[in-house]
């Protein structure tokens, strides 16, 4: 009997013990299944702001290039300004576009500017040498013919394209009109002519003159035939002018 008490508190203290074991494990798996699910909940979370700072950030930079986007466009804000004169015109016949305005167009479509075009109260006359003798009797005289229309929020460009016919060897005197009109102060101008062999006739000078206060800049210079008729060329001698614009 006493053996067999022995062995039955024998067996009694072995299945305590592994029952003691066995709740420690229990335990212990509790608390470690616990903090995983913590580690878990916090990596998520810490991953959620990532991602929330990550797409903040981008919406940040997005925004940024979207305002120097718009303040490049508005520190490049240019113009192109010109007078061209259509009907008979020398070497070229009866035209319906003149060869300035054909310049002019070129001109603004490739650098993208705005156009204003300069027109007379008075129109000039269609016939070649009536013309002529029109425009030699308004430098004689220094006149300035007006002009028909108004160029609003002129202060918004810094940037003037400035086209114009070469006339008894100057600008026509409706130019000096439109110079005196506006203030150019703080502007760039750069004219651009065509001719039928005077080249610029000192023009770029006379520009200076009637607007000190802004940077006339050396111009672009087309033969009038050339404008008229020679649509490719124009567009490729216009192409070069800009391209060393952009390097000076």
């Amino acid at each position: 009997m006493k053996k067999i008490s022995l062995g039955i508190i024998g067996l009694s203290l072995i299945f305590g013990v592994m029952g003691c074991e066995s709740d420690d494990n229990s335990r212990n798996t509790a608390p470690n299944q616990e903090n995983q699910n913590n580690e878990n909940q916090n990596n998520e979370g810490q991953n959620n702001e990532n991602q929330n700072n990550e797409g903040q950030n981008n919406e940040n930079q997005n925004n940024e290039n979207q305002n120097n986007e718009g303040q490049n466009t508005e520190q490049t804000k240019s113009i192109v300004v010109y007078f061209s004169r259509a009907q008979e015109n020398y070497n070229v016949g009866y035209i319906e576009i003149g060869n300035t305005a054909k310049v002019a167009a070129e001109l603004a479509k490739q650098t993208d500017s705005d156009v204003f075009e300069i027109t007379p109260v008075d129109p000039f006359p269609s016939d070649y040498m009536e013309m002529v003798n029109l425009a030699n009797e308004q430098k004689a005289a220094n006149a300035r013919p007006l002009i028909a229309t108004t160029l609003e929020n002129f202060d918004q460009y810094d940037t003037v394209y400035l086209g114009y016919p070469i006339w008894c060897a100057d600008l026509p005197m409706i130019l000096y009109t439109f110079l005196e009109n506006y203030s150019f102060e703080g502007k760039t101008i750069i004219p651009f002519n065509t001719h039928e062999g005077s080249g610029s006739a000192g023009t770029w000078d006379k520009i200076r003159a009637a607007a000190p206060e802004s940077i006339v800049m050396d111009g672009l210079v087309i033969q009038g035939t050339t404008a008229q008729n020679n649509p490719s060329e124009v567009t490729n001698k216009v192409a070069e002018f800009i391209a060393n614009l952009s390097q000076d």
